[in-house]
Formats: structure tokens, sequence, C-alpha cells
């Protein structure tokens, strides 16, 4: 794990040890050398009046609670994200995934299209998406957004929907300004009819994944938390997720656990990929 530890800290990374093992058994997620040195930098705040040692082990103790998850979860985490990031997919969306669905569901009386945001952070994927499906879907056609996230800090910033420079810096964002409000010159709020599109929940990939019959699916920088086991559990429950002829967008470079999968199908196109479910024969 961490390397170059002084003797004096032998005792906690043994218990940051243990700390792994219990988050791959409730989480799936691995406790990388990063994660680590982040928890052991992060005790000092989260530990409040305990000792580094004491706090540990209440975490690992059988009181181990949904509020002492969520401290070691906002620790470990990464939540680095942006409107309209990897520009190529929404590129693709626009021009190549949108209009196919638009004519699979030419005949259906609702027109639904269901999406999946997994690991959506504080929410800038799946306002991204939910902009691009409302201006480019014809009148008629219908969209809902399911935003997931393990992590509910970041959960409770995506449903107010105020972001700041960070968040705004792709330029592609200002080719829809009429689903946001400007705040400021450096901040923006999402307009109303962009967040009743988008539905925000909690969901531990680790336990059962209870959406189904979806249309498509963005799951992009998440596999980067998990060992190869667990991306094989994930992919399974992804696939049962999908419909068939259904869309998978994946994060750069994470594609190889499934390249080969003989259930979805790889596409290349306008400098960017995505995966489809194959429909059945």
């Amino acid at each position: 794990m961490v390397k170059n530890l002084g003797a004096s800290e032998r005792h906690t990374l043994e218990k940051i040890k243990q700390i792994d093992k219990i988050l791959r058994q409730r989480t799936g997620i691995k406790l990388t050398d990063t994660m680590a040195q982040r928890i052991k930098s992060g005790l000092e705040k989260i530990s409040h009046n305990e000792s580094e040692e004491e706090y540990l082990i209440r975490v690992l103790s059988s009181e181990f609670n949904s509020a002492q998850a969520k401290e070691l979860i906002d620790l470990i985490t990464v939540n680095e994200t942006y409107f309209f990031r990897n520009e190529s997919h929404f590129k693709i969306m626009e021009e190549e995934v949108i209009p196919r669905l638009v004519e699979e569901k030419i005949d259906s009386p609702q027109k639904m299209i269901n999406v999946w945001s997994a690991g959506c952070s504080t929410g800038e994927e799946p306002y991204s998406l939910a902009m691009l499906l409302k201006d480019k879907l014809p009148f008629g056609y219908k969209f809902k957004i399911y935003a997931t996230d393990i992590n509910m800090s970041v959960l409770k910033k995506a449903q107010a929907g105020v972001y700041g420079k960070n968040s705004i810096r792709n330029s592609l964002i200002e080719e829809y300004t009429q689903y946001f409000n400007r705040l400021d010159q450096d901040k923006i709020e999402i307009k109303k009819e962009i967040k009743n599109h988008v539905i925000f929940m909690y969901l531990n990939l680790k336990e059962n994944i209870f959406l189904f019959g979806l249309d498509l699916i963005f799951f992009r920088n998440v596999f980067i938390y998990f060992d190869e086991d667990m991306k094989k559990e994930i992919i399974s429950k992804i696939k049962k997720a999908l419909k068939p002829g259904g869309y998978l967008f994946l994060g750069t470079g994470e594609g190889s656990s499934i390249l080969k999968d003989e259930e979805l199908e790889f596409k290349y196109i306008n400098g960017g990929s995505y995966w489809r479910k194959r429909q059945k024969k």
C-alpha cells in the first residue's frame, strides 16, 4: 500500500488495510496508494476529538454505519468533472445515437428514452445529457435520466444545480444558455426545466442495481475504483440493465474489460467510441 512510512505509522497503515478489506466487501472499491494517503491526511479533519487509531477502530467496528461510511467515501472518491467532459461522446450522441433512438421509438406511444448516468458526482454529466436531449429531441419525445453516486455529499450539490468556473470551462456549454441562469460571470444555476428530467439517487454498485430497460448508459470514469473481479461483476449488471440495442459510453481507456464481450459491440466514430448491446436473434 503506502510506501516509505515510518515505524510510528505502521499501526495506522494496518488499520487502513483493514478499511481496504471492508470497502471491497461493502462497496467493491479497492483502496489504492493515493486513496490511502488521502485517508491518512484527511483523518485529522474527520476524526474530531479521537486519535487516528481510535477513529479507525470505531469505523472498523460493528457500529460501522452510513454516516461513518460517508466520511470515508468522501475522502477516497475523486469528484473532478465538468460540463460536456469528453466532448466527442456528446458529438456521437448528437450525430449518431439520438437520431437512431428517435427512429427506433417513432411508433412507441410513450416515446420515452431512459438514461443512466453512473458515478454522476456533482451532476455536470447528467445535466449535460439533459440539455443535449432537450435541445435535440423532436417534439413529443420524452426522457428521464437516473443519476447515481455512492457519495451523498456530491449528490446534494448536484440537486442544488449551482456551478462555478471549473465546471463550466468547456465552451460547448455556451450553446445551451437557454437552460441555465447566469448568477455572475463565473457561476450558473441549472433551470428547473432541466432539473425535472434528472433523478439523483444513492447507489452502491456492490448491491443490486434496480435500473433496467435502459436505452443509454454513461458509465464513465467509474471503473478506476474497482479491481478486475468487481469490474466483471459490474459489467454483468450493466448488460442486464441495458435493453437490446442500447448504448453504453465508458471513460477513456476503460473498455479493455469488455472488448471481447459477445453481448456488446464496439463502435468507433468521430474520434470517440461507444458500445451497443447486440439485438437478440
